[in-house]
Order: C-alpha cells, then sequence, then structure tokens
C-alpha cells in the first residue's frame, strides 16, 4: 500500500513538474507572440511593406487577434492621436487612449500625432492587411463600407476599398459561415437606411443572400416604403425563382396589414417562375371575396395571365378552370376581362366546365352568355353546341 502511494505521488510530482516546464517554455514565446502583434500595430501607421511582411508570418488566429485595430485604424481623422505599443502597459496606461470614429478606444498605449499623409497611408495598409484576413474580416465590412462613403479619398483608395470589400464578402458567401455573416446584418442593414448610396450594402446582403434572406424577410414587415422598396430589391435578386420568399409573401396575403397585403401581391406579380405555385391561392383569396384587395389581386393574375402556357400547361389545370369559371360569374362586367384572359389560354375544358359554361349561355346577363359561348367555341367538342 505503502509503495501505491508513493508511486502516485512520484507520478502527480511528474506532472506538475512537467506542466510547469510548459508554462516556462511557453511564456516567451506568447511574449514574443505579443511582441509581434504590437510591432505590427505599430508599422500599420508607420510602415505598411514592413507591416504587411510581419503579418504574413502570423498564425490565423494572431491575424484576427488584429481586425479590431484595423477597423479603429479605418477612422482615424488627421492630426488625431494615435496609439501603437512601443512601451510596456504600465507606462502606456498613463496615456490618454484614442477615441476612433465609433468612439472606441484604440488602446491603452503611447500616442502620437498622425499627419494628414500618415493617416491615408495607414488606412489603405488596414485595407490591405484585412483584405488579407478574408472570411475572418467579414466583420469589418461595414466599417469598410462607412469608409467607402467618403468621396474625398483619392479613386484609386476607393477602387481598393470596394475590392477589398467584395474579396472578403465574397470569401464569406462561398464559406457559407452563417453565423459570421449573421453577426453583421443589423449593421449592414443600418448602412442602407443612413445613406443615399445603398449599392454596396445592398449587394453585400445579395452576396451573401442564403444567410441574409432571413433577415430581410423578419425586417421587411416593419419598414417603411422607401425601405422596404430596398429590401423587395434585394430579396427578388437573392432569390429569383421565389423558392425562399414566394412562400412568405403568400404568408404576408393573411396578414391584417393592408399596406404589407398589397406590397406581398406586388412582389408575387413579379416572381415569374413562381407564378405557377402562387396563381391558384390568389384566385382563391379573390373567389373568397377579398374586396380591399381586389384591384391588386387583379393586377396580380393580369401579369399571370399573359405568361403564355401558364394556365393551359398547369398540372392543376381543372381546378384552376373551376375557379375562373366561378370568378367570372360572380364578378362584375367591368372585372371579368383578366378573368377571360386565363380562360382563352385553356384549349379544352373537362366536362364539369363545358356543362357549366352550357348554362351560362342562358344567363340574363348578354355578356355573360356572349362569353360562355365564345369559350365554347375555343375549346369544346361541336356537340357542346346542341
Amino acid at each position: 500500500m505503502t509503495n501505491s502511494r508513493t508511486l502516485h505521488r512520484s507520478r502527480r510530482e511528474l506532472m506538475t513538474v512537467l506542466v510547469i516546464s510548459l508554462i516556462l517554455i511557453l511564456c516567451p514565446l506568447s511574449q514574443s507572440v505579443f511582441a509581434g502583434v504590437s510591432e505590427i500595430r505599430k508599422n500599420v501607421l508607420e510602415n505598411c511593406p514592413k507591416a504587411i511582411s510581419e503579418f504574413n508570418s502570423l498564425t490565423e488566429i494572431d491575424k484576427k487577434s488584429l481586425i479590431p485595430y484595423l477597423e479603429l485604424v479605418l477612422g482615424l481623422e488627421a492630426g488625431a492621436s494615435v496609439p501603437h505599443v512601443l512601451s510596456p502597459p504600465a507606462i502606456a496606461s498613463q496615456q490618454v487612449p484614442f477615441l476612433g470614429r465609433s468612439g472606441r478606444s484604440l488602446g491603452e498605449d503611447l500616442v502620437h500625432s498622425v499627419e494628414p499623409v500618415r493617416e491615408l497611408e495607414a488606412k489603405r495598409c488596414a485595407v490591405n492587411l484585412l483584405e488579407k484576413c478574408q472570411v475572418s474580416a467579414f466583420e469589418a465590412v461595414p466599417e469598410l463600407i462607412k469608409l467607402s462613403f467618403d468621396k474625398t479619398l483619392p479613386f484609386d483608395f476607393q477602387e481598393q476599398i470596394e475590392d477589398a470589400i467584395w474579396s472578403i464578402t465574397l470569401s464569406a458567401s462561398r464559406q457559407n459561415v452563417c453565423p459570421a455573416i449573421e453577426a453583421q446584418l443589423e449593421n449592414l442593414f443600418r448602412l442602407l437606411t443612413e445613406n443615399e448610396d445603398t449599392s454596396l450594402p445592398a449587394n453585400v446582403f445579395i452576396q451573401t443572400g442564403d444567410c441574409s434572406v432571413g433577415y430581410v424577410l423578419d425586417i421587411l414587415p416593419i419598414t417603411d416604403d422607401a425601405l422596404s422598396g430596398r429590401c423587395i430589391d434585394i430579396l427578388r435578386n437573392i432569390d429569383e425563382a421565389g423558392n425562399i420568399i414566394g412562400p412568405r409573401f403568400l404568408d404576408y396575403l393573411q396578414s391584417k396589414d393592408m399596406a404589407l397585403r398589397r406590397m406581398a401581391l406586388r412582389v408575387l406579380g413579379t416572381l415569374k417562375a413562381y407564378y405557377p405555385r402562387s396563381v391558384v391561392p390568389i384566385l382563391k383569396l379573390l373567389k373568397e371575396g377579398a374586396s380591399d384587395l381586389e384591384p391588386e389581386l387583379l393586377n396580380t393574375l393580369r401579369a399571370y395571365f399573359r405568361e403564355p402556357g401558364l394556365i393551359s400547361e398547369h398540372p392543376q389545370r381543372d381546378e384552376i378552370s373551376g375557379l375562373l369559371i366561378d370568378l367570372v360569374a360572380a364578378l362584375p362586367e367591368s372585372e371579368r376581362g383578366v378573368i377571360q384572359e386565363g380562360l382563352k389560354q385553356l384549349k379544352s375544358f373537362p366536362p364539369v366546365i363545358r356543362d357549366r359554361l352550357k348554362v351560362m349561355t342562358d344567363a340574363p346577363d348578354a355578356t355573360l352568355r356572349k362569353m360562355a359561348l365564345m369559350l365554347l367555341g375555343q375549346g369544346a367538342d361541336k356537340e357542346d353546341f346542341n
């Protein structure tokens, strides 16, 4: 028993020695890495080629740790006091930290004044390094877009900023890193609301559509008219076929918000690839007597019926025929034209529809009688007139 305890104690002591040894080995390495990152922070402001060379030798984790600092460099203003690591934190803490455009501190480090030329070069350097971070730098895309709004910047720098935005965004899109993208959607959406030039943030939403479409759909019902138009353009570009947004806009037709219902109908009228899946629900809604939406419903159907073959080749052709006959009989003469356009697409009618058309040939309404005879003539056997 004594030998066993002695052996167990020896093992614990050996493990302790190993752990301490590992710490002693890693501490200088950690200090070296910290010093390297600090040197890069300094060189971003003073010597970009050197900063790039040092940056390329960092691990991905250390590169990522620099991103918040690089974001803040983007907000520098000429003549501002800018910190970089020159001395131990104990000395640096006596200095007043620089606050960037966003109000965040660049750190409690020694400071120096940035001249206008150096400010521009520091920003160029930050953009360069952020682009090298690729997908990891997606968190910086909103700051890059803000910087792009400054039209006083040299044209070549504006191009560099846009190139960096697209390089980072495409990298994030290809890797489909939705959590990283979703974390920035609110900031990106704010850029849509705060600036007249919305092309860059809108295109970032479109490029990251698999991750951003849900956010735009969720926020659409609470946007104003001007912003809802931008959102709809984004959604149509993300999902031209309507596979994702089509069902949501059909759901919006059940909303108590009349403006949202009208908007949904306008959008559905533009999603040509989704027409086959939405035509039946819209016909049913019109049949159910949605009088407050009748003009919009008819306008949407008018767009549908301009598509050749939509009705005649539809798998629910017979059901659609019945709905159209119901509507043509129920609607006033001034509103039948749209429904008649749908009926004209049909080359023939099932027996039950032919029987209903025959009954309509005896209707008191002369216009209805004439239309029934015309439809029987276009798509039925000659016996229909016997």
